[in-house]
């Protein structure tokens, strides 16, 4: 399984990422600081995600999550920038 995202999350903004190579149906969920902030099931993978981040939550840690039908799980972590930050290719995934 796997993430795919596209540019780094930013406050206030939408963010937009691909959840791929799972089994079935997909459960993704994001969460700022532990607080979740979205959660949905995909029944057909690829799963194109897409929700809006906090707005006051820059500097804040967001974690994406993704579970499939056979309990396999992938986590990512991201720094969440300001809404207007200059820095778009400098963000940090690990997991």
């Amino acid at each position: 399984m796997d993430i795919e995202t596209f540019e780094a999350p930013r406050a206030g903004r939408v963010f937009r990422y691909i959840l791929r190579d799972g089994s079935q149906l997909l459960r993704s969920r994001a969460f700022v600081n532990g607080q979740l902030v979205y959660s949905s099931d995909c029944p057909d993978p690829p799963c194109h995600e897409e929700f809006i981040v906090p707005p006051n939550a820059a500097g804040e840690m967001l974690q994406v999550m993704g579970e499939d039908s056979r309990g396999q799980t992938i986590s990512r972590d991201f720094l969440i920038l300001g809404e207007n930050s200059s820095n778009s290719g400098g963000f940090s995934a690990a997991g």
